[in-house]
């Protein structure tokens, strides 16, 4: 069994489509994938081959599937981040903000700032390197075409 279908058959029933085509989809874009076996349950990341930068990430806490998604491609879902449901974009604000957005002077110079956007008619201020973690379940299956138009 490859390493993606062992990840896979860990999946809930009602995900694994979505797990299985953003794979398909990301590996077809290019992207890198990684299968990490845990005690705790396996992690399937997704690097852009020549940044290495992650753009997301499988893993499972508590046995439930979640997906991070890092803050640094936000800025190529505008507009699609607006059409997932309330309780998906609400998880948005659950990570960092952005010191030297809210006062330049409040982290270090050489930091680069974060990203400043809005979904839903919110203000995100976020910091750069932040990842947003997201309960997959069926209303945030919608995150499937915001990862397919990115990659």
């Amino acid at each position: 069994m490859s390493d993606i279908a062992e990840f896979i058959s860990e999946v809930p029933d009602a995900c694994k489509t979505f797990v299985t085509e953003a794979h398909e989809a990301m590996v077809k874009a290019g992207y890198k994938s990684k299968i990490v076996k845990k005690p705790g349950g396996s992690t399937a990341a997704y690097a852009h081959p020549k940044t290495k930068q992650v753009l997301a990430q499988f893993f499972f806490r508590k046995k439930v599937l979640h997906l991070y998604l890092y803050v640094v491609f936000f800025g190529d879902f505008n507009g699609y981040l607006d059409k997932l449901p309330r309780s998906v974009s609400d998880q948005l604000g659950v990570f960092n903000d952005c010191k030297r957005l809210h006062n330049p002077d409040a982290c270090n110079p050489k930091c680069p700032m974060g990203y400043d956007f809005t979904v839903s008619d919110v203000r995100y201020r976020k910091c750069k390197y932040g990842r947003v973690t997201v309960v997959m379940n069926k209303e945030s299956m919608g995150l499937l075409d915001i990862l397919t138009k990115r990659v």
